[in-house]
């Protein structure tokens, strides 16, 4: 009788353990995705200790940052991405702020972007065929009834370097 009871209380153990084994793993997955958190939940600090030029440095960097800048409703850090040059909003003011806000509107209701397909290289495609300036990137198409506007990135000299932003013609 003995070791029916002894028997007994191994398979109840066994039950136990097996119950418990799959909820350690559970746990373990909720715990590997609060731990791996996406590029656009970084924090606020963590976003400021990336160099705002490495972040411009190719043309797909710069339009990555300005949507994950956009989705995030970061209107300030998104016009960071635009350049400037030439209208009313200066840097970092509310002006600048709505402007960014208004391209990711028109963004969002008339295209797609591909990330892929845009440059990954600082010095952009270069296509000779596309018969665009090689300092300038076209990220797509905007149409509008007086006629197709192009989206376009620019790069930019920043002194020691280059940055690629939203051109001021977009």
């Amino acid at each position: 009788m003995a070791a029916r009871s002894t028997l007994a209380t191994r398979l109840a153990r066994a039950r136990f353990l097996a119950r418990l084994i799959p909820l350690g793993f559970a746990l373990l997955f909720l715990l590997g995705l609060v731990l791996a958190r996406p590029s656009w939940a970084w924090s606020g600090a963590a976003r400021q200790e990336t160099s705002h030029v490495q972040v411009r440095a190719t043309p797909r960097q710069a339009l990555r940052g300005y949507l994950d800048a956009a989705r995030a409703s970061e209107w300030t850090r998104a016009a960071e991405f635009l350049d400037l040059g030439g209208r009313r909003a200066a840097p970092g003011s509310a002006a600048a702020g709505t402007l960014a806000r208004q391209l990711k509107e028109v963004l969002d209701q008339t295209i797609w972007i591909d990330l892929s397909r845009v440059s990954d290289a600082p010095e952009g495609t270069g296509s000779k065929d596309d018969g665009l300036d090689p300092e300038l990137e076209r990220v797509g198409m905007v149409r509008t009834p007086q006629g197709e506007v192009p989206i376009l990135l620019a790069r930019t000299s920043t002194g020691p370097g280059f940055e690629w932003r939203f051109s001021a013609d977009t």
